[in-house]
């Protein structure tokens, strides 16, 4: 009946806790924008990125929108065009040289003089072009010398014999001394930084010390101590680039021609080149010398360059000595000191001064030119003229990208599911089933009516509320008596209060 309540004997039952509603925070950790529209909406109207505002705040008018929409896409490319410049030039690894000068104790160098005499063995080391050579300062001299005051005076001062009655004429064709100056655990190569001294001329040579530290890895080919190249170093020696590239012709040599180059060291268990056991060599090793000048030997791209180098800046200067007033003197001293008598005089003596000329030596030493925090540095710059803004809002512009994958993605999961995931709860199920007869279909969705006795409510019984049955018809054509249409639509239709 109207406006009665069905009650239920027993306890009364707990009211039942209603769901708790999430409040704006808890939707704030889970909601995301429902379209493209509202999330874009939302970014112009909170960014800290200048002008993007104006694409709201005049979105009633399209020709202002569509003014700043095209200002803010051309700063945007022309920010992210000046990006790509400065990323090329950090990835190019440019190097910066820089100079410093210093001035502090210097130590010697190696000082080797050569006395241009092939066939004279009672020398330090014999060269076999040069002839006896001598190296003073040298790498097993225990006290280096060490040079604190610069000039003539503080300098290495030799007076040389230069006799040639013991040179034999097709083998030494130049009279007087060769010398070069190099580094105590370096090598003297004579051929490639040594220059001649005239007899009856004193060659004064005064020198300036330099260094030089490269970059190595990706700022420039270099190597630290030669351990990445692949040429053994003949020389035991410290690795410069002189020592791989003879070093890298001997092993060809060795390698084509079976012999060694008596020039240069040889490997072990190898023998020096003689035409009583190879009478062909010569014809090799010419053959080889063209092919090392030209590069197919590929000695000079596997030599890279020493990261660290320290080198002498050589000037000379010539007078002639001893003085036509002062050689009588000398030559008197000279057969006193060494009991040795010069016949030729003049021709038979040199002299030699090697000296710093000023204690000020120069470093030059190579830095990155562009490094991160110079790279980070350019890209603030950037940002900051082209959209006035701060890292944070690189940091905006990241969540707006992470916000437009998360919605491109469920709305993409969404159209799949509506259309692969669940396919008898969309459109085409519906058609289906109401397309169905029905006399195919299961009782559940198409019960069996029960008749008038049993579902007119008796006098007795208190009428109760009942919910109303599904709506069958919706799902297909069920057949109904006509006559029991009137009645079951008054069983089962509850009146409003």
């Amino acid at each position: 009946m109207k406006g009665d309540k069905c009650e239920e004997p027993g306890p009364d039952p707990k009211p039942a806790a209603a769901p708790q509603q999430p409040t704006e925070e808890e939707e704030a950790l889970i909601e995301f924008h429902r379209s493209y529209r509202d999330l874009f909406q939302f970014f112009c109207n909170n960014t800290t990125i200048h002008g993007a505002i104006r694409l709201v705040c005049s979105q009633h008018n399209r020709m202002k929108t569509a003014f700043w929409a095209v200002l803010w896409l051309c700063t945007f490319g022309m920010m992210y065009w000046q990006f790509a410049l400065l990323f090329e030039e950090y990835f190019s690894y440019p190097v910066s040289l820089n100079i410093n000068l210093n001035s502090d104790k210097l130590v010697f160098p190696a000082v080797t003089v050569c006395t241009l005499n092939p066939y004279r063995n009672y020398s330090h080391f014999h060269h076999p072009i040069y002839g006896n050579c001598y190296t003073f300062n040298g790498e097993n001299n225990s006290n280096l010398w060490m040079s604190s005051m610069p000039g003539v005076n503080n300098g290495l001062s030799l007076t040389l014999r230069t006799e040639q009655n013991d040179f034999i004429p097709l083998l030494s064709t130049v009279t007087g001394a060769r010398v070069t100056v190099h580094g105590q655990d370096e090598p003297a190569f004579m051929d490639d930084g040594g220059f001649n001294l005239r007899p009856g001329v004193e060659t004064s040579i005064s020198m300036r010390k330099e260094t030089l530290d490269r970059l190595g890895g990706n700022y420039g080919d270099c190597t630290y101590n030669g351990s990445d190249v692949p040429v053994k170093n003949l020389y035991h020696s410290k690795y410069t680039q002189q020592v791989c590239i003879h070093s890298c012709f001997q092993e060809s040599m060795v390698k084509e021609c079976g012999c060694a180059y008596i020039f240069y060291p040889r490997p072990e268990h190898v023998e020096y080149c003689d035409y009583k056991k190879h009478d062909s060599w010569g014809y090799c090793y010419y053959k080889l010398q063209g092919a090392f000048s030209s590069d197919r030997l590929g000695c000079f791209t596997k030599c890279l360059k020493p990261c660290s180098v320290t080198s002498y800046k050589l000037s000379a200067g010539y007078s002639r000595w001893p003085s036509v007033t002062s050689q009588d003197w000398v030559f008197r001293m000279l057969s006193l000191q060494n009991n040795y008598t010069i016949k030729n005089k003049r021709n038979g003596v040199a002299k030699l001064n090697v000296f710093f000329k000023e204690l000020n030596y120069k470093t030059n030493s190579e830095s990155p030119s562009v490094t991160m925090v110079t790279l980070l540095s350019n890209l603030g710059s950037q940002w900051s003229l082209w959209f006035g803004s701060s890292v944070l809002s690189v940091v905006e512009m990241a969540e707006l990208i992470f916000d437009l994958m998360v919605i491109t993605f469920l709305m993409l999961l969404r159209r799949f599911r509506s259309r692969y995931w669940s396919p008898g709860r969309g459109g085409r199920g519906a058609q289906e089933v109401a397309s169905t007869p029905a006399s195919s279909l299961p009782s559940s969705v198409c019960p069996k009516l029960p008749s008038l006795a049993s579902s007119l409510p008796s006098p007795d019984t208190s009428p109760t509320l009942t919910a109303p049955p599904p709506a069958y018809a919706t799902l297909g054509p069920c057949p109904a008596p006509s006559s029991l249409a009137g009645a079951s639509s008054s069983v089962f239709t509850l009146e409003e209060p």
